[in-house]
């Protein structure tokens, strides 16, 4: 149930936890290959390094009580529907943490704008707020983990401006290859990377003619849920959670760079529409506990109570593994923002 309503069960690599805080060794610095060109002696040597990754498993929960006369009129098993909607919302619940995580959200700061910003910097800035909505809200599923858009946010120039440009042809074509610019080596191996865009991005996107679409894979292609075709060799998939600017919307200039102007922000967090580009192999999530779902009678109030409940962890060996690209455009239409 889990993997057929979200991609991030198959897209991210998973570590079974034998302890509620697990340390994963990861190699920082690998193998070096040098020319020798004398015959008989030494290589030379490289010092590999490893650090740790911590793993901190936090619990996912849901409860819901149920008549017992609605399970005696159902035509329907009403027990397996119900399993099967809290296996939906939980995977919602890890894909929104997983993606959009901060377990350190910042209250007050939700990108709004008091007149023009005067360069590029400032709408980053807003841009970066993306991750702070949660910031009042200490049951929401976002503060279980650092998720992909804050390492992002966390690295160092791998937060991108769309300027305000719809995500389509040339325009999406510039955005996506200065974000795998940003990646650096983890950009070079296409395969290991995904773009994951919001709705309305990836409507705009199934209309430029570089996007291999699902059809053309052929028919022994791995498809995973979400995905709606590739750009670069990179699988593209949409989830519902990215911004898609509804909130904080603000449409800049047209171009990719320089000062901005005529911005029009309302309350919200984020800076228009949103999207990431992640280095795949970079991200682990944890599972200290399996899903568990168990039932009891309530007898006083002749119902049954169904509760949900999930240990999961989320992090990445690696920081600036993800590329947040924001403020793009948020209409349906794909001409150039004025």
């Amino acid at each position: 149930y889990l993997r057929e309503a979200t991609f991030v069960r198959d897209l991210f690599k998973s570590v079974n936890m034998s302890s509620a805080t697990l340390k994963v060794p990861v190699i920082d610095a690998g193998t070096s290959v040098y020319y020798q060109g004398t015959e008989a002696t030494a290589a030379t040597e490289t010092d590999v390094s490893s650090a740790n990754v911590t793993l901190t498993s936090a619990k996912l929960m849901a409860q819901v009580i149920i008549s017992r006369e609605v399970l005696e009129d159902a035509n329907n098993n009403i027990q397996t529907i119900v399993t099967q909607d809290f296996a939906k919302a939980l995977a919602e619940a890890e894909e929104k943490a997983f993606l959009l995580g901060n377990t350190s959200p910042t209250a007050g700061t939700d990108g709004d704008y008091a007149g023009t910003p005067t360069n590029e910097a400032t709408s980053i800035t807003a841009i970066e707020t993306l991750t702070n909505a949660h910031a009042a809200l200490a049951t929401d599923p976002r503060n279980i983990c650092n998720g992909v858009a804050q390492n992002a946010i966390a690295g160092t120039g791998t937060t991108i401006n769309g300027g305000g440009a719809s995500f389509y042809g040339t325009q999406a074509y510039t955005v996506i290859r200065r974000a795998i610019s940003a990646l650096g080596i983890l950009g070079r191996n296409k395969k290991d990377l995904a773009l994951i865009v919001n709705n309305v991005s990836g409507s705009q996107l199934l209309m430029s003619e570089e996007l291999m679409t699902l059809e053309k894979y052929g028919a022994n292609a791995t498809i995973m849920t979400g995905e709606v075709g590739q750009i670069f060799g990179i699988k593209v998939i949409e989830s519902s959670f990215l911004p898609s600017g509804t909130a904080g919307t603000t449409d800049v200039d047209s171009g990719f760079e320089g000062p901005a102007v005529a911005v029009a922000s309302t309350d919200g967090y984020g800076m228009g529409a949103n999207a990431l580009l992640v280095h795949v192999p970079s991200f682990m999530i944890g599972d200290r506990r399996r899903v568990s779902i168990q039932s009891e009678d309530i007898i006083e109030r002749d119902a049954i109570r169904i509760v949900l409940t999930s240990r999961v962890a989320f992090n990445s060996e690696r920081a600036s593994a993800a590329v947040l690209i924001g403020n793009l455009d948020s209409e349906i239409s794909t001409e150039e923002a004025s």
